[in-house]
């Protein structure tokens, strides 16, 4: 289901205008949808061990950014003013963690690691410092400056690194750069030799810096830093010219910068800063048409980055925060959850700056004054689904209740009502499954009129003639009102908005639950 506004421009939407016949469908689609749980989302338990703590024993460790598996252990990079260090761990839980390099690779000045990429057998390290160093070690412990003949002395550090294949070539090394007067591009075919491929920004100096790259349907893409005018997302597929993808900060100016990416499902992932409303989450199958993918903010306005994202046992990850650290998943990349306590239970917590799979767990590094902490999980276990309301009304007839759960994916995507309709499905759902349990007069009224009007939506959404009585629309709304007489404040509302829907269609309203 989705759990998004779907921010379009004009000559988006005009792809997805709706017919009047549809628009009735999908609004009485969606309110049998919020009165009838077509599929309940298994619930989960997770349970984070932490694994480090207090910065490995020096709390001037504040963050562990990045991490990287390099043969078969996992290396993390800290932020120490004292010079960054690296530190490695070849075992699961509880296990032993080791400095693999001096501090700041023996200049404090080296306070930061800003990435790790694996190429040619081969950890790549690149640091925040004047002239933008990067370290490379092939054994995990001997290290080795790279470089750069006429690396810009104003990069200050190799901020994102990826490996990409263009078409008909071998994996070459790309990095990107912060930047002032315009981030920069490189790329390297054997870690020797290394081609400017970007020197200004891709011709705006705005572009400062460049925070994440990703592979996706053979292209790769890389999102920018820019706070005039919002962050750019560009994208190559030979490796050398490259083609901008989204409007500028997807149509908010406050979407300052693109931090994370990640491939999903067929979609490729890209997570925002943003101070003002909170970070967004935005997502693209073909790499041209953009949609939302979460609330802002997570429903936080506080949660103005999302720092980091991966893939872990067939979900998506992305940590958060600014006031504390927070990891969020999604099955389906419309319909998100919080998987840990706020700060991991500790206030200090404040931003999850990194995630990545080691082994059969999740690790997830934060942000912490008093020193940085590690945390991992293993794998969600599932429990026990919930019956739905389909399967109760319907239950001697599974053609209907697959029939529902198509309607509902052929929706999905393409209805703006209809993805703000579902999402306060979700939000409400317990609430009006206790009411449905526990009142028999509202479960008979709400069998009846589904009963009426299920076959009358599934007659339309086939393109058979149906008619829908002048009297449905009121049915609907009172057996509505029965619920929202029973429910909640926050229920109510909801019902309300729904109702406006039925009776005028004024859909704008329904965007703040």
């Amino acid at each position: 289901m989705l759990n998004y506004h779907v921010r379009m421009s004009k000559n988006i939407m005009s792809r997805y205008t709706i017919e009047p016949t549809m628009r009735m469908l999908t609004r009485l689609l969606m309110v049998s949808l919020m009165l009838t749980v077509v599929m309940v989302a298994p619930g989960y338990t997770e349970e984070w061990e932490k694994v480090v703590a207090e910065g490995f024993g020096d709390v001037d460790n504040k963050s562990a950014f990045p991490m990287k598996v390099f043969n078969n252990s996992l290396y993390v990079g800290s932020w120490n003013d004292a010079g960054t260090e690296i530190w490695m761990t070849s075992e699961g839980t509880g296990s032993e963690w080791n400095q693999v390099n001096s501090n700041g690779f023996g200049t404090p000045e080296n306070s930061h690691s800003t990435s790790m990429e694996v190429f040619n057998d081969v950890l790549y390290v690149g640091v925040f410092n004047s002239g933008g160093g990067l370290w490379l070690t092939s054994d995990g412990t001997s290290w080795g400056p790279v470089t750069i003949v006429d690396f810009n002395a104003d990069n200050i550090c190799v901020r994102a690194m990826r490996t990409f294949a263009p078409y008909g070539s071998n994996q070459h090394l790309y990095i990107g750069t912060d930047n002032e007067q315009g981030a920069q591009v490189w790329v390297t075919s054997n870690g020797i030799d290394w081609l400017s491929l970007e020197e200004s920004g891709f011709g705006d100096e705005n572009n400062t810096s460049i925070y994440c790259m990703e592979v996706f349907n053979h292209a790769l893409y890389l999102g920018t830093a820019n706070q005039q005018r919002g962050t750019q997302v560009w994208m190559t597929k030979g490796g050398i010219t490259w083609t901008k993808v989204t409007p500028d900060g997807f149509g908010y100016s406050s979407n300052h910068a693109a931090y994370s990416m990640c491939t999903f499902k067929d979609y490729l992932y890209v997570g925002t800063v943003n101070q003002l409303t909170g970070t967004q989450v935005w997502r693209t199958s073909d790499g041209v048409t953009w949609y939302q993918s979460n609330e802002d903010g997570f429903g936080d306005s506080r949660n103005a980055c999302s720092y980091c994202m991966t893939v872990f046992d067939n979900h998506l990850y992305v940590g958060t925060g600014n006031t504390v650290a927070q990891v969020w998943r999604t099955e389906d990349g419309s319909i998100w959850k919080q998987v840990n306590a706020d700060g991991f239970g500790d206030s200090e917590n404040r931003r999850v700056h990194s995630l990545i799979v080691f082994g059969d767990y999740l690790y997830a590094g934060t942000g912490n004054k008093k020193g940085t902490e590690i945390w991992q999980c293993g794998a969600p276990q599932e429990e026990e689904e919930t019956t739905c309301f389909a399967e109760t009304v319907f239950q001697h007839s599974p053609r209907t209740i697959d029939a529902l759960r198509m309607m509902r994916d052929e929706v999905r995507g393409r209805s703006r009502e209809g993805s703000d309709l579902i999402r306060l499905y979700y939000r409400f759902s317990p609430e009006l499954k206790e009411i449905y349990r526990t009142s028999p007069s509202i479960r008979k009224k709400t069998q009846e009129v589904l009963n009426h009007l299920i076959p009358k939506i599934m007659s339309v959404s086939g393109r058979r003639k149906g008619v829908f009585e002048p009297s449905l629309n009121a049915r609907v709304e009172s057996l509505l009102r029965e619920y929202a007489q029973v429910g909640s404040p926050g229920l109510r509302l909801a019902i309300n908005k729904v109702q406006e829907v039925l009776r005028n269609g004024n859909v704008v309203q329904l965007l703040t639950p």
